[in-house]
């Protein structure tokens, strides 16, 4: 009786240390000290939870390997510790170990085909291995669970890069009914009017995003664009700009010196596309167009004519270039010699190939200024 007691003593003793150990163990891994943590689990590692918890702390650590080695050994002596396999699956996923991933989310799916989270990663697991099928995987999460926001963007991704879009506003409506402010549904209803040309309506959804807080350049570049289609230029510039500060993209000042060319502030028109040209790895013939055209309004015709030359040496099949080049010579010289030549020029260059607008302008100026030559000689 007497030795009785004192096993059942002893083994109290044993198992109070042991949960005393865990339980300090627990605390190291809470404060960050997972390499402590993980010897003192390594103390009791006949219990598939503990290497399950041994298997976090070198998750934390970054020791994805190790992670994998105890979160497999867990799941081997306890097949039924489902949340341990969940992360046994996504530790696959990080590491791309995507075949392995495959099945064992395949054996959830089917072992637990109630549950969308299970679908979801055998969505995204797919997905990655380029899988077709992936898209059923989401659908069907979705349709378990239309609460599940993750699937809810997959699925409205998929119609809106099918342009099925009443698909797409419809699923990331309902997605948006039980979260009214999930920035990637509001992305995917601004993006989705925007590709149907709807930018009055495109513009709420990328309000909302920045109101939320999430600004991007993405966002402002979209929301300035939809302003400028809606003839907003005042707040197309001011989005542009935002997005200009985010990347320096040329082609953000491009747009902003048209809008300023629209307004008439040729001076601001002229400086913006400066900007854009001096970005640019290479000189663009319409850059430097709209550069010589900004100085045409200003009436400053020996710069305009040379941005005009610059456009042409860029590229010497723009019928734009030539075109405002004769122009612009019939506007600075006095010559009508001179003038003519250019705009022979221009029809030596293009010949049938001419636009039809600038043909009939081109050919009416020739015939005028022949005219004004033969008078100079009669006199």
């Amino acid at each position: 009786m007497k030795s009785f007691f004192l096993g059942t003593i002893c083994m109290y003793i044993t198992f109070s240390h042991a949960q005393t150990s865990v339980t300090i163990a627990d605390s190291l891994f809470q404060v960050g000290e997972y390499q402590k943590a993980i010897a003192l689990y390594q103390k009791n590692t006949s219990s598939p939870l503990y290497d399950t918890k041994i298997a976090k702390a070198y998750n934390a650590l970054g020791n994805h390997q190790q992670a994998l080695t105890y979160y497999h050994r867990a799941i081997t002596k306890n097949p039924s510790l489902i949340p341990t396999t969940l992360a046994y699956g996504k530790l696959l996923l990080t590491t791309k170990k995507l075949k392995q991933a495959d099945s064992l989310f395949l054996y959830l799916t089917t072992t637990y085909p109630s549950n969308p989270n299970f679908h979801y990663h055998l969505g995204i697991t797919k997905e990655q291995r380029q899988d077709s099928s992936y898209i059923v995987s989401y659908k069907t999460a979705f349709s378990l669970d239309s609460t599940h926001q993750k699937s809810c963007y997959k699925v409205a991704k998929y119609y809106m890069q099918k342009r099925k879009y009443d698909l797409t506003k419809t699923t990331a409506l309902r997605g948006l009914s039980s979260y009214p402010e999930n920035p990637q549904l509001l992305s995917i209803l601004g993006q989705n009017n925007f590709l149907r040309s709807y930018y009055d309506r495109a513009i709420p959804f990328f309000k909302k995003l920045l109101e939320l807080g999430y600004e991007s350049g993405f966002i402002h570049t979209k929301i300035a664009t939809a302003y400028l289609k809606t003839s907003d230029y005042d707040k197309a510039i001011i989005h542009y700009k935002k997005a200009l500060e985010f990347e320096q993209k040329p082609h953000l000042y491009s747009q902003i010196g048209s809008i300023y060319g629209r307004l008439n502030d040729h001076t601001q028109s002229l400086e913006n596309h400066k900007k854009a040209l001096k970005l640019k790895n290479t000189p663009v013939d319409q850059e430097l167009i709209d550069i010589a055209m900004a100085y045409r309004h200003q009436e400053q015709w020996e710069k305009a004519i040379q941005y005009i030359k610059s456009a042409i040496r860029e590229n010497p099949r723009s019928q734009k270039a030539h075109y405002q080049m004769a122009l612009f010579a019939d506007a600075y010289y006095d010559d009508p010699n001179t003038k003519l030549k250019y705009y022979e020029t221009f029809t030596n260059t293009f010949g049938e190939q001419q636009h039809k607008y600038m043909q009939f302008m081109v050919e009416k100026r020739i015939e005028q200024l022949q005219k004004e030559i033969e008078q100079q000689k009669e006199k």
